[in-house]
């Protein structure tokens, strides 16, 4: 008999689910992703007209190929921009897509653990109404330390803008850029 996910689904208490940014890429929160960052600071950096372009086909499509965004951001921090104020955009006021709905349900209502390298707060924004249980946001060192395992938890991996008590914690994205992007 085939396994379906709706049989996997009941017969586990509790899963563990892993997104990506690109969770915020979709209408109506339309977050830029990674890729189309790149390409704009390479855009402007790089002119088109530049063989760059011209001796490593796919980069104008596909940045990734060149270099990881993290390193980009590195890079981009150490010489001209150490606030990452090019990550502001990412901050916006903007409403949870159906990808944030479904990930705050199965947390809240199902509690399931969330794992995101996510720098935005959509999936606490759309979790903030009607939660069945409670759950921990984990940003910083000390509340991966101060987690209590039997309760669900959003382990917000890449850092984020604000943490929990919605402190800016934009030193969480500096600290995995000096892990992840050297």
């Amino acid at each position: 008999m085939p396994l379906t996910i709706r049989k996997l689904l009941r017969r586990h208490d509790r899963l563990t689910i892993l997104s990506g940014a690109g969770i915020s890429v979709d209408s109506p929160s339309s977050l830029p992703g990674a890729v189309q960052i790149m390409k704009c600071v390479l855009g402007e950096l790089v002119p088109k007209s530049h063989s760059l372009f011209d001796r490593l086909p796919g980069v104008e499509q596909d940045p990734q190929r060149l270099l990881r965004f993290e390193t980009l951001l590195s890079v981009l921090q150490e010489y001209c921009d150490p606030d990452l104020r090019l990550l502001r955009v990412l901050d916006r006021t903007v409403p949870p897509n159906p990808n944030h709905q479904v990930c705050a349900g199965l947390l809240h209502d199902c509690g399931w653990h969330h794992v995101t390298c996510n720098f935005d707060t959509l999936i606490e924004l759309a979790a903030e109404n009607g939660a069945k249980h409670a759950f921990s946001t984990l940003v910083r060192t000390a509340d991966f330390e101060r987690w209590c395992d039997g309760q669900p938890a959003l382990a917000k991996i890449h850092g984020s803008f604000r943490d929990a008590a919605c402190r800016g914690a934009l030193s969480t994205i500096r600290a995995t850029l000096t892990t992840v992007g050297r």
